[in-house]
């Protein structure tokens, strides 16, 4: 499980979900597919 969630925002029908711990879920609002959002500038993708 991941850890707390950070934020969560919608862009253009895309709901982002940024956990604490540095993963990003990106999913339709409608249909639950995996869709491309794009990120705030100040959030850091943790490879």
């Amino acid at each position: 499980m991941y850890g707390g969630i950070q934020q969560q925002y919608t862009v253009k029908g895309c709901k982002v979900t940024v956990y604490n711990d540095g993963p990003v879920k990106m999913v339709d609002e409608k249909t639950d597919e995996p869709c491309n959002a794009p990120l705030p500038k100040d959030h850091q993708l943790s490879k």
